[in-house]
């Protein structure tokens, strides 16, 4: 009797769907899916406040990706998202329809239990979505490994193996990096905010750049004693600390011919 999959494949797993086998589904969360789309849908400025560049494609459910993604559009357009303005997307959606229809949309927003952790779950949604994609990688690469035809070269298998890895690995990459320079930005301007608040202020000086409307920060200004003029009662000295010498008095006329 042959072992059953370990995984099921991507076109027939339902979420949170198990087989009888025992077969495990793949890595997904439905359920914070749901709660973080009631809280935008609660409050739309949640989007604005992730740490996380979080896109429609990371979601499970089919039907998330679609509603996740009309979201983004109207909030493109300078929209208020909620389930009501939303209903009418959606009053054609057979997959909703399963779900409830538009009474779906209202339900996402019933408890709001999103609301206490939106950025959480934006990361669990992202994080969960970079497994499923390592997953593809590891069924890509059994199945390619299994075919031992003459026209399969095992060292190409490998680079291409390779090059998936390599590009699930760039982009968790780069949300890292997104998600560092938001927390310096952050950290910065909460600096600012707090000197300001605290009757404090920025040194430097105001000075404008080389384009319109910008402004950048000198070095403090120095005292108002100039270096090259030294103090009264002092004597000059060079750049490298040692005092001049006297100059000597130019020779004569007459001795120059002697």
């Amino acid at each position: 009797m042959p072992e059953p999959d370990l995984l099921f494949r991507a076109d027939d797993t339902a979420p949170d769907a198990t087989s009888a086998s025992g077969a495990r589904a793949l890595p997904a969360n439905v359920e914070a899916e749901a709660a973080f789309l009631g809280a935008v849908l609660i409050d739309n400025r949640v989007i604005e406040e992730l740490t996380t560049n979080l896109s429609p494609a990371h979601f499970f459910e089919p039907v998330h990706v679609r509603i996740y993604e009309r979201i983004l559009q109207l909030l493109d357009r300078k929209a208020v998202v909620t389930p009501v303005t939303l209903k009418p997307y959606f009053e054609a959606d057979e997959a909703l329809k399963e779900l409830g229809g538009a009474a779906y949309l209202a339900r996402l927003t019933a408890d709001g239990q999103g609301l206490l952790a939106p950025r959480q779950l934006a990361e669990q949604i992202y994080d969960l979505a970079l497994l499923r994609e390592l997953v593809q990688v590891g069924r890509n690469l059994v199945t390619a490994a299994m075919d031992t035809s003459e026209s399969v070269e095992p060292l190409e298998q490998i680079e291409r193996a390779e090059s998936a890895l390599y590009a699930v690995a760039e982009g968790a990459g780069v949300q890292s990096e997104a998600q560092s320079f938001a927390a310096a930005t952050r950290t910065a301007i909460e600096a600012i905010e707090k000197a300001l608040k605290s009757g404090g202020h920025i040194a430097g000086t105001a000075i404008s750049s080389s384009s319109p409307g910008a402004r950048a920060w000198a070095r403090p200004r120095s005292s108002p004693t100039s270096p090259s003029t030294p103090p009264t009662g002092c004597a000059a000295t060079s750049p490298t600390g040692s005092r001049p010498r006297p100059r000597s008095a130019p020779a004569s006329p007459s001795s120059a011919w002697k």
